[in-house]
């Protein structure tokens, strides 16, 4: 799979139990809050402060990121 960066990416929002990424191309990833420690111990406004910068997604209040990638690894997209 191509790298996926920053350019690519449509819209970035934060549901009740996942972080989500819409690219242009219409694919859907999402991560599991659960699955990251410092995102499960964060409160809500904490992780609706996040951004897209180079090839992840950053929440500043956290000093944390996750890679975009890892957003479309295996079964974790959809096509919309």
């Amino acid at each position: 799979m191509n790298e996926i960066s920053e350019k690519d990416v449509k819209r970035l929002w934060v549901e009740k139990d996942a972080v989500c990424v819409e690219l242009k191309d219409g694919r859907i990833g999402r991560e599991l809050i659960r699955d990251y420690e410092p995102l499960r111990k964060a409160t809500r406004k904490q992780l609706e402060n996040c951004r897209v910068d180079c090839d992840g997604v950053w929440f500043d209040d956290l000093d944390e990121g996750l890679e975009l990638s890892g957003f479309f690894s295996g079964e974790k997209f959809s096509r919309s």
